[in-house]
This record gives C-alpha cells, sequence and structure tokens, in this order.
C-alpha cells in the first residue's frame, strides 16, 4: 500500500463517521418510477426505487445469487432480480420466489434496507439505523422570493466530500482562483470571520470587498469594490450560502455525494 494511501481502519472510521448523516445519491430525475436506480455511497453499492408510494434504498445485491438488484424492474409495487426472479418489497423482504411457488419463503430471504426521502429535488439516504440530524435545511427551495436555477452536477471528483467542504469554505482562494471576480491578487488580505454552532451544524460569516461584476448583481458599467456578506451553513458534506451583495440575495446549495473517501459527485 502506498503510504500516501489511508489505512483500512482510516477508511472504516471515515465511512462511519459519515453513516449516520443524510447524502445527496441522485437527481430525483434520475430516478424514475418504471425502474431502480443504482447508486454509490461511502464505499456502498445501493439500489433505489420508487416502491409503494415512497423511495426504497436497499443493498444493490440480491439475497440468493449475488446479482445487481439495480438492473432488475419494477413489478406490481416490488422490485424484482432479473437473475431468478426473487421479488422484494418496499422493506427490502423477499415475497416472492418463482421456483419455489407454495412452499414457506425463508425468514432469511431479505436485504438491508435503508432511510430514504426525496428532499429539493434530490434523492437523500442515511445509512444508519437513526440518523444523526436531519436532512440540511433549504428553505429558499420553496420560497417564491428567489429564482431557482437547475442543479448542475460535478461527477467523478477524486476528493473525500469534507475536503469539498473545506475548499468552499477557504476564501483566501478567491484572488488567485477567481480573480476579477472574487477577489484581487493585489489584496489577498482574509477577512474577519465570526463562527459558531447553531443547532446541528456551524454557522460562519465575513464582509468582503470584492470586484464589481454580474454575479454580485452590480449595476452594467460598475467598476471597483463593493461589499459583499457571506454566510455559510455548514453540514458534514453540505454548505448552504447566503450571499448578500449589491443586486440583491443569493443563494448557493452546494451538497456533495461522498460515494467513497476519496471520490464524490457534487449538486450545486
Amino acid at each position: 500500500m502506498s503510504s500516501l494511501q489511508p489505512s483500512p481502519e482510516a477508511i472504516e472510521t471515515f465511512n462511519q463517521g459519515l453513516a449516520g448523516f443524510w447524502h445527496p445519491v441522485a437527481l430525483a430525475s434520475e430516478l424514475v418510477p418504471e425502474r431502480p436506480l443504482g447508486v454509490e455511497l461511502l464505499g456502498r453499492r445501493l439500489a433505489l426505487a420508487r416502491l409503494g408510494g415512497g423511495i426504497s434504498a436497499f443493498d444493490d445485491l440480491c439475497r440468493h445469487f449475488g446479482a445487481a438488484l439495480s438492473i432488475g424492474e419494477i413489478v406490481d409495487g416490488c422490485l424484482r432480480c432479473h437473475y431468478h426472479g426473487w421479488t422484494y418489497d418496499r422493506a427490502g423482504t423477499v415475497v416472492d420466489i418463482p421456483a419455489r411457488r407454495g412452499l414457506p419463503i425463508p425468514r432469511e430471504a431479505k436485504v438491508p434496507c435503508y432511510r430514504a426521502e426525496e428532499a429539493y429535488g434530490l434523492i437523500w439516504v442515511c445509512l444508519a439505523a437513526e440518523p444523526r440530524a436531519a436532512i440540511p435545511a433549504y428553505p429558499e427551495f420553496a420560497s417564491d422570493q428567489f429564482v431557482k436555477t437547475p442543479y448542475r452536477t460535478y461527477d467523478g471528483w477524486e476528493a473525500a466530500a469534507t475536503r469539498i467542504v473545506m475548499a468552499a469554505l477557504d476564501d483566501t482562494h478567491f484572488p488567485w482562483v477567481h480573480p476579477g471576480i472574487l477577489g484581487d491578487p493585489a489584496h489577498p488580505e482574509p477577512p474577519d470571520h465570526r463562527a459558531w454552532v447553531e443547532g446541528d451544524h456551524l454557522v460562519s460569516t465575513y464582509a468582503i470587498e470584492q470586484p464589481a461584476n454580474i454575479s454580485l448583481g452590480s449595476a452594467e458599467g460598475a467598476t471597483g469594490l463593493e461589499t459583499v456578506t457571506y454566510t455559510n451553513h455548514v453540514f458534514p458534506t453540505t454548505i448552504r450560502l447566503h450571499k448578500a451583495a449589491p443586486g440583491g440575495v443569493f443563494i448557493l446549495f452546494q451538497t456533495m455525494q461522498p460515494v467513497a473517501h476519496n471520490r464524490s459527485r457534487i449538486f450545486l
């Protein structure tokens, strides 16, 4: 094993540390009623399906011969494996074994099932029996005072979801990565911050001067610097950024799917 790679114990600690929180695993539009969807969360493959008016999330592994349930089909409100037809209800319990019809179904014929919910146009899953916190708040999603843009998704990031959160919170990169928009290399001084814990998340806020531009809602032709106040509501793998700028209030909702300890998908 490379010395740059975390140990198996460190990876397991990472996975267990995040297992108790809700994480996005798909756009709601990706999970259609007609078929299941395969996703990955914290190194675990899952099969999602819309069953019985709700969303079910199972281990993507048929209890019989280990086929992927995510390539099965939806039949009469249940998920049927394509290999031998074993059929699962929304709780992950086998309700039909075609080759054994007329015989009792073994009590062990079930697969692990996880909490799954739809919120803000995303599918969320929690791998723990009892979540440590609620799905991150995003009240502006339902507010008529805001114009919502479609999600942008970024697949295949070779970075931990928590590291992406840290990078998004790091305002000292603004002058170097976003010159002329969020910062000026001639003035790289960081702003003063306030930070505190509020309920189940961290809040940080600061005011900063940034070049006038369209992302601030600046007046057409405006030049010079304008004061912008950032307030970040921070969860383990989600940030809700409130940006008070000259052109009004902007909300940036960025949430990460921790595919594995070193891979992520971003919903922005």
